[in-house]
């Protein structure tokens, strides 16, 4: 059998019973570092094709395929790390330490294994999606692998 609270200001406590509203300090202390992830591959981009463009305008050619190729390959593996979270948020609300565990564990263990073959996937066909980046150009492609 189900009981309910007992009176209106027991309802009341229990209805109104939310987490404090973050302060603005504290949304920017998870926010800063959040953004540090977006603009951290479009950065690194820019400071490859500044050292590359430096050598010879072939290479610096050939860097945009290149980057496209490496900065596309980890998209597929992007699913693990939001499921991760939404498991590891609520194993944490649940005050489950070996939930929480448990899926940083198997997360880690997926994102090492998917990372391998996708690794070895894009080495194996460097040839085939160089020239299809590089729109089959022979000049291009050989640079670009």
């Amino acid at each position: 059998m189900i009981t309910g609270p007992k009176t209106r200001a027991e309802s009341r406590k229990r209805q109104h019973s939310y987490p404090d509203v973050p302060s603005l300090r504290e949304c920017l202390r998870f926010a800063i570092p959040a953004l540090g992830i977006y603009c951290a591959g479009p950065l690194m981009s820019l400071i490859d094709a500044a050292f590359v463009g430096r050598a010879s305008s072939l290479q610096l050619a050939s860097l945009g395929p290149a980057s496209s190729i490496s900065d596309s390959a980890p998209v597929p593996l992007l699913f693990l790390s939001m499921g991760a979270t939404n498991l590891v948020a609520r194993a944490h609300g649940r005050s489950d330490l070996r939930a929480q565990s448990l899926t940083t564990r198997v997360g880690l263990a997926l994102g090492v294994a998917g990372a391998l073959m996708l690794g070895a996937l894009v080495l194996g066909f460097s040839t085939p999606l160089s020239s299809l980046y590089c729109g089959g150009s022979t000049l291009l492609t050989p640079p670009c692998v």
